[in-house]
């Protein structure tokens, strides 16, 4: 794998210039860890070819409340120890220099800096989301559209939208804006799927979910 990643090193950057790579890379890792008297085992893997990339971080622990963002449920029964399972991030995705699409599960980072996240956080509990991004030198920008949970017959989804303008050097501006919306039985509004609209949730025209204009929430 070290000669492997080497090639690619220098493909990638040979004479200053970056070039597509048509060879598949593969990077896979296993491990044990220990946090007081829980277990932990986990396999990632993360394969990528051309700008077509996937990847996925599985783990299985013999106590669920003793890991950071753990969401699988214990079982009543226990295999060599361990007694629940979840698979924490796992997806396809597409990426260039310019454009980003992505579907699957885990969890964003959005901040402009390490520990100074407001909203989106690598700290939180994974969820299913897609992502489009768009990259035209000074200007980025990014989208996306997930599905949190459902708690008895409520359903809970978060969108967000931002856009960024920097000079890469000492300057940064960036507007962004997260809802989170939910309802009883409620399905996916395409309204939140347009990456160019803001949130407004006031409705007279009996065109929601449910009619009427009492079902606003956000």
């Amino acid at each position: 794998r070290k000669e492997k990643l080497s090639e690619t090193i220098k493909s990638e950057f040979y004479n200053g210039e970056k070039t597509k790579l048509d060879s598949l890379v593969v990077d896979t890792r296993l491990g044990v860890l220990s946090n007081n008297n829980a277990t932990s085992m986990y396999a990632y893997g993360h394969a990528t070819k051309n700008n077509f990339y996937g990847y996925l971080y599985s783990r299985i622990v013999s106590d669920p409340s003793a890991f950071p963002r753990y969401t699988g449920k214990a079982r009543d029964i226990d295999r060599y120890g361990f007694n629940s399972g979840e698979t924490d991030i796992s997806g396809v995705g597409y990426s260039n220099n310019w454009l980003l699409l992505q579907i699957g599960r885990g969890r964003q980072n959005w901040s402009a800096g390490n520990g100074i996240d407001l909203i989106l956080s690598e700290n939180s509990p994974a969820y299913d989301y897609g992502l489009f991004g768009l990259n035209f030198r000074n200007i980025n920008g990014r989208f996306l559209h997930g599905y949190l949970e459902s708690d008895s017959l409520t359903n809970r989804y978060i969108t967000a939208r931002g856009i960024e303008w920097t000079n890469h050097k000492n300057i940064m501006f960036s507007l962004s804006e997260f809802v989170v919306y939910s309802g009883i039985n409620r399905p996916i509004d395409f309204a939140y799927l347009n990456p160019l609209s803001s949130h407004l949730e006031i409705e007279l025209n009996d065109r929601q979910n449910k009619i009427g204009t009492d079902s606003g929430n956000g």
